[in-house]
């Protein structure tokens, strides 16, 4: 998946490139991409760092050295109809707001279903 990236580099003048792994995969893959290319996690927490079983906050995003985060991706709001309340958009302002306050860039997903 990293080296097929390689090529990228005349175009990240003219556009933004950002590879969001699974939390996962993020530390793994986070050193392997072309220089200009962004890593970011799927999501994050709104609260920092403590019992958050399964979420990553932004403190660790940032213990990884990275600056961007995605949050808002259609699966996190009830695509698959999983029996845990969808991310509603209240909430989404929650971390969004939470995550600039915290000096991270966000990949805010918008008009998925």
């Amino acid at each position: 998946l990293c080296r097929n990236f390689d090529g990228v580099a005349p175009y990240l003048e003219k556009c933004d490139v950002y590879v969001c792994p699974s939390n996962l995969h993020v530390a793994l893959v986070k050193d392997n991409f072309t220089p200009g290319v962004h890593v970011a996690p799927q999501n994050c927490n709104f609260k920092g760092c403590g019992a958050y079983t399964g979420e990553m906050s932004v403190d660790q995003i940032q213990d990884l050295g990275l600056g961007w985060v995605l949050i808002g991706h259609s699966e996190r709001r009830g695509e698959f109809g999983l029996p845990t309340p969808a991310e509603s958009n209240q909430l989404m302002a929650t971390k969004l707001q939470y995550i600039l306050d915290q000096g991270l860039n966000c990949v805010f997903c918008i008009g998925e279903p």
